[in-house]
C-alpha cells in the first residue's frame, strides 16, 4: 500500500533544521546531504526528482523507513542557490519544505 502524502498547505519550512550543513560543489552533492541528514540515522532516501528532469524549481527527495508505526515519512522538497566564488560554482540550500508520508492516513494534519 503506498502512502498517504499529507497536504499541509503549505508544506512546512525547515530550513534552519538544514542550516549546518555546508556550501557543495555540486546541487546532487547538497541535496544528498539535506536528505541523509533527514534520515536521521535511521531509514533510507532517494531522490525522485530534479529541476531538470520536473521542471520544478526544486530537487524532491523521500525519505523513507523510519521507525514509527504512524509516518511513513517525509517528502522533501529542496530548492538551491548556485553562486560563484573564490572556488568557483558552489551551491547552497535556498529552502527547505517538508511533507509527511504517512502510513494509515491522515487527520487535522496529522499521521494516524
Amino acid at each position: 500500500m503506498e502512502p498517504v502524502v499529507v497536504r499541509e498547505q503549505p508544506a512546512a519550512d525547515v530550513t534552519a533544521d538544514y542550516a549546518d550543513i555546508p556550501a557543495s560543489s555540486g546541487a546532487r552533492g547538497l541535496v544528498a546531504a539535506v536528505a541523509e541528514q533527514a534520515t536521521r540515522g535511521m531509514g533510507d532516501w532517494i531522490l525522485e526528482t530534479t529541476p531538470d528532469y520536473a521542471g520544478e524549481p526544486f530537487y524532491r527527495a523521500d525519505v523513507t523507513g523510519m521507525q514509527d508505526d504512524a509516518q511513513a515519512g517525509e517528502r522533501l522538497f529542496i530548492t538551491v542557490r548556485e553562486d560563484v566564488g573564490e572556488n568557483g560554482r558552489e551551491y547552497t540550500i535556498d529552502t527547505v519544505e517538508r511533507t509527511l508520508l504517512c502510513h494509515r492516513g491522515v487527520s487535522g494534519g496529522l499521521c494516524l
